[in-house]
């Protein structure tokens, strides 16, 4: 079966592969490269995985001189935890959130609890949740607090656009030319239309908390992937904001155009 590294025992003092624990590290790090040199930030990228690759998360993360978004490790421990802080490069304000089940027995909840106390010293954001009568398993409230946490506490909504871009757009460039393109068509309406800038706003955030509570409806009741509720987030929030974008286009262009037409003719 393959894995991450090789187990050579389960208990506090077995000795531990650390030749595959850095290599798998490693190639994790090399992943983050790549996602950088496609023009995705590494403050922008959550790493996480479940018992094995929830290991080989935290073990990159504060091995990694570079910020990240966020770290998810699920019935999982800190390799090579005699290595820290000692260690440490970086992410010690990055938010980590850890789960397990108090039923573990292939990852005794103990060390569950012993990470916990490793990585508070040395990290401000780091939260444990347990789950009574769980074993080496997920369930579905661990799945909730697994989305809560990636929705609220890593992924930054309020930074429009260069967030919410880079997720459809991963070109650094593609972000900030939308960036200078949606300033450009606030100020000019700011200056020109500032009736039509209010109702547009109005309406954009209308659809903006509209979509985040159908978000929210989807990651708490459904098990989908949050890839997948993203891009379904996506085209609803395009294509209202599409229907509301002209609904009040042709509203102003009317209503002016009606203004317009009486003020001629009151004054012939």
């Amino acid at each position: 079966m393959t894995s991450w590294f090789d187990i050579r025992g389960l208990s506090p003092d077995s000795p531990e592969d650390e030749e595959g624990i850095k290599e798998a590290s490693q190639r994790l790090k090399e992943l983050i490269e790549k996602e950088e040199s496609e023009g995705i930030p590494s403050n922008k990228v959550v790493i996480g995985g479940f018992s094995q690759g929830g290991a080989v998360a935290l073990y990159t993360a504060f091995t990694l001189s570079k910020p990240l978004a966020g770290v998810i490790a699920l019935s999982s421990w800190m390799p090579l935890n005699k290595q820290f802080p000692g260690v440490v490069k970086g992410n010690q304000s990055t938010p980590v959130l850890q789960c397990h089940g108090t039923a573990d027995h292939v990852v005794p909840f103990q060390w569950g609890t012993l990470t916990a106390k490793l990585v508070n010293s040395f990290n401000c954001k780091h939260e444990l949740k347990t789950y009574q009568g769980v074993m080496h398993s997920s369930c579905p409230q661990e799945m909730i607090d697994h989305n809560f946490f990636f929705l609220f506490s890593v992924f930054s909504f309020f930074f429009i656009p260069s967030s919410f871009l880079l997720l459809f757009f991963p070109s650094s460039f593609l972000s900030f030319f939308f960036s200078f393109l949606l300033l450009f068509f606030f100020f000019f309406f700011l200056f020109f239309f500032p009736s039509f800038l209010f109702f547009f706003f109005s309406s954009f955030l209308f659809l903006f908390f509209f979509s985040f509570s159908f978000l929210l409806f989807f990651f708490f009741f459904f098990s989908f992937s949050s890839s997948f509720l993203f891009l379904l987030l996506f085209f609803f929030f395009f294509f209202s904001f599409l229907s509301f974008y002209f609904f009040f286009f042709f509203f102003f262009f009317f209503f002016f155009h009606k203004k317009f037409n009486h003020k001629n003719s009151h004054y012939i």
